[in-house]
């Protein structure tokens, strides 16, 4: 039900009661009906506020809502501005994710990280919040990572950063042949990577 037909009925309901009969129940139900306008009014308010208030403001609202500890705030926030955005927003998307992530709703961070990792310009730090997610809660999409993974590092193939997140997934699920065989691309893209090179002997001498 829109706004405009809550508004209809609530009038409605009004002109339907009778004047004379049970006046006294008549007149609480009278003023239930317009402490109802009054919160649709007030809600209508705000809605329309963030509509209009330009989106680097309802994001900067939300970084401090978030620093302050508000993350009810921060939500609600965001969420306009990943609604409004016209491309994705990294910024709302991964926030989203971290917030909802720490509210423990695990499905509705998945969704966010993955659409802020739809950005083009998206950092790999949101594929290590997914590994986390994958790995600590949503253990069935593991594959469905790992898909995702490799199909990043081939539309970006000189980016080791990709590479690397799947050679420490294989590692963190167990699987320490596919840890070295990607451990061991990443070093060819990045050879001056001692982290990545230390992984490799790691892994070989505990096979």
């Amino acid at each position: 039900m829109n706004l405009k037909k809550i508004v209809r009925h609530c009038i409605n309901r009004w002109t339907e009661l009778p004047t004379k009969d049970n006046w006294r129940e008549n007149n609480w139900v009278r003023a239930g009906v317009i402490v109802g306008l009054m919160s649709l009014l007030t809600i209508t308010g705000f809605q329309l506020l963030y509509d209009f208030t330009p989106l680097d403001q309802l994001s900067s609202q939300a970084a401090q809502a978030r620093l302050a500890g508000d993350n009810k705030t921060a939500l609600r926030l965001y969420r306009v501005v990943s609604a409004r955005a016209s491309k994705i927003d990294f910024t709302s998307n991964y926030e989203l994710g971290n917030i909802l992530s720490e509210m423990g709703k695990y499905t509705s961070a998945e969704h966010y990280y993955l659409r802020a990792s739809d950005n083009s310009g998206a950092p790999v730090s949101v594929y290590y919040q997914l590994s986390d997610l994958y790995l600590k809660h949503l253990p069935k999409k593991q594959q469905s990572f790992i898909s995702l993974l490799k199909k990043r590092i081939v539309s970006q193939p000189t980016n080791d950063g990709f590479v690397v997140v799947l050679a420490g997934f294989y590692e963190q699920i167990g699987d320490k042949p596919q840890a070295i065989v990607w451990y061991e691309q990443a070093l060819k893209l990045d050879p001056s990577n001692t982290a990545v090179a230390a992984s490799i002997q790691e892994l070989k001498a505990s096979l």
